[in-house]
C-alpha cells in the first residue's frame, strides 16, 4: 500500500517539472513526450487521493465522497475550459495562446505540496506497517478533541486489526483469473459495462464541445463560451446526484442516464440533417448541456458505486483495476474516434452534428443490456449479493428475491 505523504509530495514535484517540460517544447514530439511523462503522476493523483480519502473518513460519508469524485472532475474541467477561453484573447500569431494554460498548471503544485507536507498519514497504511502507536495518534488527530476514550480507541484500533487479517485471509492467493471463473465472471462483466457505459454514451462529445461547434459553424469564441456553459453544469448535476444517491436504485440511474442522453444525441443527430446552418449550432449547444445534467446526475457518480458494489470481496482489486483498463481503452478509442467525426478537414469524417445518430444507437444498446443484465443492489449488503450472484438470480429480480440468511452466513465464511 502507498504511504501518502511523500508519494503526493514526490509527484508534486514531478508534476512541476512535467509541465515545465511542456512550456519549452519547440515541436509536436516533445509536445507528446511531455503529456506521457505528465500522464504518470497525474494517474497517480487519479486513484491515489481517492483511496486516501476513503480511508480517514468516517464511513457514513463513503458515498458522498464517492460522488464527490466526480464533481472534483466537473470542476476541473470547467477550470480548464475558462483557461482556454480566456487563451483566445492571446491570438493565434504566436505560441502564447498554448503555452499559457500549460503554464497556469504550475500554481497548482505549491499548494499540493503543503497538502501534501501537512495531511495526516492514513490510520489504515499504519495498521498494515504494525505501527499501532502511530495509528492511534492518527486517529486521535482525525477526530474532535475527546472523541475517543481509551476504551473506545482500544477498541477501534482492535477493529482496524481484525479487519486486516480478514482482509489478508480474503485475499490470499487472490488472482486474476478468479475473475472470469465461476459468479465472477458475470461480476466482472458487469463492472467491465459499467465503465464502457459510462465512456461510450454520448457524453464524451461534451470534452470535445468546442471542436463540434465549430464544425457546425459557431464563431470560436461562441464555441468556448457555450462549452464553458455545458462545463459549469457539472457542479451542480453531481449536488444533485449526490442528494438522490440514497432513495434512487443504481439501475434506476443508469436506466434514465442511457435514456435521457440517447434522446439527447438523437435530438442533435437529427438536427444535423434537418437543421439550417444558423439553428444547428445552437441546438446542439442546448442539447449538449443537457446531456452533461443528465450524465452527472446519473451515469458519472452511480458508475463508481456500481463498481464498488458489484466485485467479490475477495478480488475486488482485481477487478476494479480489470474494469478501470477497460475504461482507459475505451478513453483511447473516443480520443480517436471522436475528432474524426467532428473535425471538418478533408482527412476527417466531417459528421458534425449527424455523430449524435452513432451515440444514440449505442445508447439504445445499452438500455437493452442495463433492463437485461444491470442487477439492482440498493439497500442490499455485501452477503446478500454474494448469494444473488451464486443463486444465479436474473437482473431484473434482484430486489425481489428474498435471501436464505443461513445459506447467506455460510456462503460468506466459506
Amino acid at each position: 500500500m502507498y504511504h501518502f505523504h511523500p508519494l503526493l509530495r514526490w509527484y508534486a514535484v514531478q508534476s512541476y517539472l512535467n509541465n515545465q517540460l511542456l512550456t519549452i517544447v519547440v515541436n509536436i514530439e516533445m509536445i507528446l513526450a511531455g503529456n506521457i511523462i505528465c500522464g504518470i503522476p497525474w494517474g497517480i493523483f487519479q486513484t491515489l487521493t481517492t483511496a486516501y480519502a476513503a480511508e480517514i473518513c468516517p464511513a457514513a460519508m463513503r458515498g458522498y465522497l464517492t460522488a464527490w469524485v466526480s464533481m472534483c472532475w466537473g470542476a476541473g474541467s470547467f477550470l480548464a475550459t475558462g483557461v482556454l477561453r480566456g487563451s483566445l484573447q492571446l491570438g493565434t500569431d504566436n505560441d502564447a495562446a498554448w503555452r499559457v494554460p500549460y503554464g497556469i498548471q504550475w500554481v497548482w503544485v505549491p499548494p499540493l505540496f503543503i497538502v501534501g507536507f501537512f495531511a495526516p498519514e492514513s490510520p489504515w497504511y499504519l495498521i498494515r506497517r504494525g505501527r499501532q502507536a502511530d495509528a492511534e495518534k492518527a486517529l486521535r488527530r482525525l477526530a474532535r478533541k475527546d472523541f475517543y476514550t481509551e476504551e473506545t480507541m482500544a477498541q477501534t484500533l482492535a477493529l482496524m486489526n481484525h479487519t486486516n487479517e480478514m482482509e489478508k485471509i480474503e485475499s490470499e492467493n487472490a488472482s486474476y483469473k478468479e475473475c472470469f471463473t465461476g459468479t465472477n465472471a458475470r461480476r466482472t462483466g458487469i463492472v467491465c459495462m459499467a465503465w464502457v457505459i459510462q465512456m461510450l454514451n454520448g457524453q464524451s462529445i461534451t470534452q470535445y464541445a468546442a471542436i463540434m461547434l465549430r464544425s457546425v459553424g459557431m464563431s470560436a469564441t461562441n464555441a468556448f463560451n457555450y462549452n464553458m456553459g455545458i462545463q459549469s453544469v457539472n457542479i451542480l448535476a453531481t449536488g444533485i446526484a449526490i442528494c438522490l444517491m440514497g432513495r434512487i436504485g443504481r439501475r434506476a440511474f443508469y436506466l434514465f442516464g442511457t435514456t435521457s442522453i440517447g434522446a439527447c444525441m438523437l435530438a442533435v443527430g437529427i438536427a444535423g440533417f434537418v437543421g439550417t446552418k444558423s439553428t444547428i449550432p445552437y441546438v446542439t449547444a442546448a442539447f449538449l448541456i443537457l446531456v452533461q445534467c443528465a450524465f452527472k446526475v446519473s451515469l458519472g457518480p452511480t458508475t463508481y458505486v456500481i463498481v464498488g458494489e458489484m466485485s467479490s470481496s475477495r478480488i475486488r482489486a482485481q477487478t476494479i483495476v480489470l474494469g478501470r483498463a477497460v475504461y482507459v481503452c475505451c478513453g483511447i478509442m473516443v480520443q480517436q474516434i471522436n475528432p474524426r467525426m467532428l473535425n471538418s478537414s478533408a482527412s476527417d469524417w466531417n459528421l458534425g452534428a449527424k455523430t449524435g445518430l452513432v451515440y444514440f444507437c449505442l445508447c439504445f444498446v445499452w438500455v437493452v443490456y442495463i433492463w437485461f443484465f444491470l442487477p439492482e443492489t440498493k439497500n442490499r449488503s455485501f452477503a446478500d449479493i454474494d448469494y444473488l450472484f451464486q443463486k444465479k438470480v436474473n437482473a431484473r429480480k434482484f430486489t425481489t428475491t428474498p435471501v436464505d440468511c443461513k445459506f447467506s452466513c455460510s456462503f460468506r465464511s466459506s
